[in-house]
């Protein structure tokens, strides 16, 4: 009898404490929702921005924050409504708290306002009634963010925004070039992409920045040359082309385009590369697809990368590491009236 109960109390706690494998992803718990998730997991979510068809207006669509459980897709929760119309998300580094832009707000054309999210309180606040803001970017402490300030008249600046203080100051600032906060790869110093050659003497690209504003050195990669050379906004389309730093890889990825024929480009792909550009590798997809990566999972060893046209972002993809293949991992009908995802963080 004893090693009957014993035996029964076995194949109990197998069930209980299987793992759920949703998308080739194996995860413990299956009685774990959202609202668990965010309260006690928040590393494990994604945040998405979905975008839907307006119920009162024709051709017109709504944009929705969307946080899902990276370990289930099918468990989400929408929390953002028409009040809002999320541009880009990001999160804090605890990933308690999301910014986002909102373009119902823009200011004098040239920007949405800044809202921050607290997921674990459910509230929003706009940070800023009077300034615009694009591509935040959090300190490593999640304390502030720094980000990018495009007035309509001409005028360009570099903020630091302080949640202790609730204050923003200006850490760079020119009348004519221009400089934009793209990542950060340590405490104190900050990647940005800048044509200010009479700052720096060297040519527009992409340099490390301190986190007072002063320009420290030119990344020199040659991986790198077709943004440096030809895309002096990379943030006015904040999902598009964007370069990433990974610490856990101490890489880049970045969406690369391949050979230029005239008239467009072909073999647009996902790469990765380090500061120097010694190391390369790219993931051919033989597709004219965006390919913009939006998170790294380093208990998977995959990326996650948002695919679509470029005006929408249609769908979420897993890109094994190791092997390179790719899958689909978040398609919109998984959410009802879902047409395409926006842009991503994770």
């Amino acid at each position: 009898m004893r090693i009957f109960i014993a035996v029964f109390l076995l194949i109990s706690n197998m069930i209980i404490y299987s793992c759920s494998d949703v998308n080739g992803i194996s995860e413990p718990d299956q009685e774990r929702n959202i609202d668990w998730v965010i309260q006690n997991r928040p590393q494990d979510l994604l945040a998405v921005i979905a975008e839907f068809p307006d119920e009162m207006i024709p051709q017109k669509t709504n944009r929705n924050i969307v946080l899902i459980d990276y370990y289930n897709p099918q468990t989400y929760k929408i929390v953002s409504d028409t009040i809002y119309r999320p541009d880009f998300v990001s999160f804090s580094p605890d990933k308690k708290k999301i910014i986002f832009g909102d373009s119902n707000y823009y200011i004098f054309d040239s920007g949405p306002t800044l809202v921050l999210y607290d997921l674990e309180e459910n509230t929003f606040l706009r940070i800023y009634d009077n300034m615009p803001g694009i591509g935040p970017v959090w300190n490593y402490e999640g304390t502030g963010f720094y980000f990018t300030n495009v007035p309509a008249w001409g005028f360009q600046n570099l903020y630091y925004y302080d949640f202790l203080t609730n204050r923003g100051v200006s850490i760079h600032a020119r009348r004519q070039q221009k400089t934009y906060v793209v990542d950060i790869v340590g405490p104190d110093t900050l990647i940005v992409f800048s044509n200010d050659t009479l700052t720096t003497g060297k040519s527009q690209g992409y340099y490390y920045m301190s986190n007072d504003g002063q320009f420290l050195s030119r990344i020199n990669n040659d991986k790198l040359i077709y943004y440096n050379m030809n895309n002096p906004y990379p943030y006015l389309y904040p999902f598009l082309g964007k370069l990433r730093w990974y610490k856990d890889l101490q890489l880049f990825a970045f969406e690369d385009m391949g050979d230029w024929i005239p008239g467009g480009y072909i073999d647009i792909r996902f790469a990765l590369t380090n500061q120097d550009g010694s190391y390369y590798k790219f993931f051919p997809l033989n597709e004219q697809y965006n390919e913009y990566g939006i998170g790294w999972n380093n208990n998977e060893m995959e990326f996650l990368i948002l695919r679509g046209d470029i005006n929408v972002k249609i769908k979420l993809l897993r890109l094994d590491y190791k092997t390179g293949k790719m899958k689909d991992y978040l398609i919109p009908q998984i959410i009802p009236s879902c047409i395409g995802f926006w842009q991503a963080d994770f």
